[in-house]
């Protein structure tokens, strides 16, 4: 999803922009957190014509979208009073950055265990069990 930053680019919340178009990348294979490498590329030329485009490094797959001057896009009037507006409350908006952030470092943490783990165990625990017999004497 494309989006111009009214707010978000002062404080990176993306539900404080405006949805410019949509670009789908699909046919990625479900892999672990940070597995994957997904290159994105913004070109705005001389005429505000905004080019994205966004390739999967591993499988090869990209898509592009251009997005000209339309319909529902603010003027500019609108953004430097929306600028304003995000300027006021920057306390809020360190609060919640740092929460999100409080919250992703675990997260990211407990993701990055269970992938260990699940690819430890499955090495060491696919093998065939040895059968073992130890001589014992009769009583």
């Amino acid at each position: 999803m494309l989006c111009s930053s009214g707010k978000a680019h002062l404080n990176g919340m993306i539900k404080d922009s405006t949805m410019l178009g949509m670009s789908y990348l699909d046919g990625i294979l479900p892999a672990p957190r940070g597995v994957h490498q997904i290159a994105v590329t913004l070109d705005i030329d001389a005429n505000g014509i905004l080019n994205n485009g966004a390739s999967d490094k591993s499988t090869g797959k990209c898509n592009q979208i251009i997005i000209t001057n339309g319909k529902g896009w603010l003027l500019l009037a609108e953004i430097d009073h929306m600028v304003q507006e995000a300027m006021k409350p920057r306390g809020d908006d360190e609060a919640n950055k740092t929460k999100v952030e409080a919250k992703d470092g675990p997260e990211h943490y407990g993701f990055a265990m269970c992938h260990t783990l699940t690819r430890d165990c499955s090495r060491r625990f696919s093998k065939p069990a040895r059968s073992t017999s130890l001589p014992c004497g009769r009583a």
